[in-house]
């Protein structure tokens, strides 16, 4: 059982605390903090802990699965925190939010093994993304025909080792982006 810390008249639990009949107490090891403008007791973790999913997150995932109306995408990271994601990893990306604009087929934008930045825009009952947000879509995307990472050419994208000409729905930094070591250990994969 945890340390006391607080009272339930006192301060409410937050993030790294449990209630245990009125007594506020931690749940980890951590440094304690008050959140004064909630009122509540906050743990935060002596070590890093994995990644738990949340409304709105920027996360980065690869897409490992294609149909015209949805993409399957297994989420890799949360975007800031290098950390793997704790519980499901296997998020879907309809055809209505891959785009603001009309998209018919998900496999006209991206394609197995592409690196994608997404929005989370549900956790339950199953991880939903959208890459309409203006910072979203393709970070990394390798050549159909060998595999090497495109790069920008022109409205499109370009192998430097074939020349072979795709289109991708990119992110506005697509190329520039410093991904975690885990990401990009991905892409040669």
């Amino acid at each position: 059982m945890g340390d006391p810390l607080a009272t339930i008249e006192e301060l409410v639990p937050g993030e790294g605390t449990f209630d245990d009949a009125g007594i506020i107490r931690a749940a980890r090891i951590g440094k304690f903090e008050i959140d004064t403008r909630d009122m509540r007791c906050v743990v935060q973790p002596a070590t890093r802990v994995p990644a738990f999913l949340h409304e709105g997150d920027r996360v980065y995932g690869v897409i490992e699965m294609l149909k015209p109306v949805m993409a399957g995408v297994r989420v890799l990271c949360v975007e800031g925190n290098a950390r793997m994601v704790a519980g499901d990893t296997n998020g879907t990306l309809h055809v209505s939010k891959v785009a603001k604009r009309y998209v018919q087929d998900v496999g006209r934008e991206y394609r197995l093994g592409d690196i994608v930045r997404a929005k989370v825009i549900d956790t339950k009952p199953s991880i939903q993304l959208s890459t309409e947000e203006n910072d979203c879509g393709a970070i990394i995307a390798l050549c159909l025909r060998d595999r090497f990472p495109l790069q920008r050419a022109g409205k499109g994208l370009e192998c430097p080792n074939c020349g072979r000409q795709e289109m991708r729905n990119v992110a506005p930094d697509y190329g520039r982006v410093e991904v975690p070591a885990r990401v990009a250990l991905m892409v040669g994969s």
